[in-house]
């Protein structure tokens, strides 16, 4: 692999340059996306149209919630959505 020598000229031009090409895309998906593709994969494994015993970990979930109480309401809507939908 060659590097190119004229991409840029320092590391926040680099940044620069990367961050034009790959904006930031939204970080957070609502409960439903997140039912409707945990579903879909699930269902690849699924066998007589049951979706298999799966364990869901969500690590570093009291960091992402930190002193937010919006953030710790919408971690146990997500919990509860799991919990009751994908039986």
């Amino acid at each position: 692999m060659v590097a190119d020598q004229n991409f840029a000229s320092s590391e926040a031009e680099a940044k620069q340059l990367f961050r034009a090409q790959f904006p930031p895309q939204a970080t957070d998906v609502t409960t439903e996306q997140f039912l409707l593709v945990a579903k879909e994969a699930l269902k690849l494994k699924a066998k007589d149209g049951r979706l298999p015993c799966t364990l869901l970990i969500l690590d570093e979930a009291q960091q992402y919630i930190g002193d937010s109480q919006q953030r710790a309401s919408l971690l146990t809507e997500v919990t509860e959505a799991v919990s009751k939908q994908l039986r």
